[in-house]
């Protein structure tokens, strides 16, 4: 059985952001592309491909009161080093805006408390996607060394 949050403003942030996940994807898509250089606009099919569920695991996250998303991490991680041209400013650039699309439409809704889980959400993600990035494209090439540090599960709860 799935453990239930019963912060009441996490329910609110995971509801909202639910309910305007298509917008706020259809913003975050504009702004990426906006940002990519145009070599890397070649591969925006692949752009988009984790974020929808990035978004489903947020909420779940937001609603459960914690989540191993880290799979979901390493696996963005690993498509942006094998099938894009990205490097890791890309990749943080894609959270980084993830981000601001969120806080431009959650903003005031919620508490400190949700924000700085939403902060914390995002950059395990981002920090997890990178160390995959890196750890693929080492076991690849000689164009990047291994990284000392492992990558970490999401496991903060914040209920």
């Amino acid at each position: 059985m799935e453990k239930q949050n019963t912060n009441p403003d996490f329910i609110i942030l995971a509801e909202k952001i639910e309910s305007l996940s298509p917008l706020i994807l259809s913003e975050w898509q504009k702004n990426v592309l906006t940002n990519l250089e145009k070599r890397k606009k070649e591969t925006f099919i692949i752009l988009l491909d984790h974020m929808p569920e990035i978004l489903n695991s947020l909420v779940d996250s937001l609603k459960q009161g914690s989540r191993d998303d880290i799979e979901l991490a390493k696996a963005h991680g690993f498509q942006r080093a094998v099938l894009t041209q990205f490097d890791i400013t890309d990749i943080l650039n894609e959270f980084s805006l993830l981000r601001e699309t969120l806080i431009s439409y959650l903003y005031p809704i919620g508490s400190l408390e949700g924000a700085c889980y939403l902060h914390w959400y995002i950059d395990s993600l981002s920090k997890n996607s990178v160390l995959e990035f890196i750890n693929t494209l080492s076991a690849n090439s000689n164009r990047v060394n291994t990284p000392t540090e492992k990558a970490e599960p999401l496991s903060q709860s914040f209920s």
